[in-house]
């Protein structure tokens, strides 16, 4: 039975090691103030949460409420993109491995024969 013929491994950087230090560097300025709102909403209860929410609605007809759930769905979006980036970077981790793996299983069949 013949082994099948893998594609050789190749892939280019998504950005550079220069942009990875410029996007950390604003990742809290951008969304530590969404993460935050999130927690807190999450640390109250819903009586608390009425009476925060119905008191300033009361006040700017619900456009405070409106942007807290506007920025957190804004939040959960950039979460769900985060979780692509990550599986991005387990799929090249996973390749690798497998990588190395061949590479040594091809190394010692050459040691044995």
């Amino acid at each position: 039975m013949e082994a099948t013929e893998k594609a050789p491994l190749s892939f280019e950087p998504i950005f550079t090691e220069k942009k990875e230090v410029e996007i950390e560097r604003a990742y809290n300025t951008s969304w530590g103030i969404k993460r935050r709102i999130m927690m807190d909403v999450l640390s109250r209860s819903s009586e608390e949460l009425v009476e925060i929410y119905a008191k300033a609605s009361a006040e700017d007809d619900g456009e405070m409420l409106l942007s807290i759930i506007d920025q957190i769905a804004e939040y959960r979006d950039h979460l769900k993109a985060g979780v692509e980036l990550a599986t991005s970077a387990l799929t090249r981790l996973c390749m690798i491995v497998e990588h190395i793996s061949d590479a040594i299983d091809a190394k010692n069949g050459e040691v044995e024969a």
